[in-house]
């Protein structure tokens, strides 16, 4: 799969796109062409103020039920791929993205795909998205595979990052789908949605350190990293 992606690299132009999905409780970020998260203009969202947190769980299921199954149809066409997810009282508000590398032909044709989903036609009904953004790829960003990565970091570490988040990305995506069929039969709804999301809470908080912190660095050799407090740290 990898090596026919790598051939469309080499006779096709391609490039990070999104598109914006804006909800009542959430803003759903979907994108192929390469941008900065969603900006102030793009993300006109209604965080009630008296809900202290996010809806989380519309991230999961935003990711299974309208990414997923467009994914899983156009793999092939898309070398690189990440969830972006994010929620600040601010004009941003609460956002989640899918971002993606391909040509500007199967973005609008992934764009389209995405639009006619079922689950968001659901959620868009029931006011809780309630508008849609997508990048124009007609007119794309950069083509850089770095170009969505953090232009602070150093080059190699911004070219590196895009493989490593899709493969963060890839294992929670799995998650959701292992914790979702452990409830046959149960509608695909917001309850549903719900649980799942605190049974991910659990295991990010009981097993993140090891499984996922702990092996990230051994991969780096044991070496302490700074963390916001500059303290050297290592797991």
């Amino acid at each position: 799969m990898l090596a026919d992606a790598t051939i469309s690299l080499r006779v096709e132009k391609i490039c990070f796109v999104r598109a914006l999905f804006l909800a009542s409780c959430l803003s759903l970020f979907l994108a192929a062409c390469a941008h900065a998260p969603a900006t102030s203009e793009q993300a006109a969202i209604d965080w009630p103020q008296e809900e202290e947190q996010p809806a989380w769980h519309l991230d999961c299921l935003l990711a299974k039920e309208v990414v997923e199954p467009v994914l899983l149809t156009e793999s092939l066409k898309i070398p690189l791929w990440r969830f972006h997810r994010r929620a600040a009282r601010d004009s941003s508000g609460h956002n989640f993205g899918f971002l993606f590398y391909s040509s500007s032909g199967d973005a609008m044709r992934i764009f389209d795909a995405l639009r006619v989903q079922p689950a968001l036609k659901e959620l868009q009904q029931r006011g809780k998205v309630v508008r849609l953004a997508f990048d124009d790829p007609a007119n794309p960003g950069k083509d850089a595979v770095e170009a969505t990565s953090d232009p602070q970091w150093p080059l190699p570490l911004q070219k590196s990052w895009p493989h490593y988040i899709m493969g963060a990305s890839r294992m929670w995506l799995d998650l959701l789908d292992q914790l979702v069929d452990q409830y046959p039969g149960a509608s695909r709804d917001e309850a549903l949605y719900r649980k799942v999301q605190e049974e991910i809470n659990a295991l990010w908080r009981t097993w993140g350190e090891h499984a996922l912190l702990h092996h990230l660095n051994a991969l780096f050799a044991y070496q302490p990293l700074l963390i916001r407090q500059s303290i050297p740290v290592r797991f």
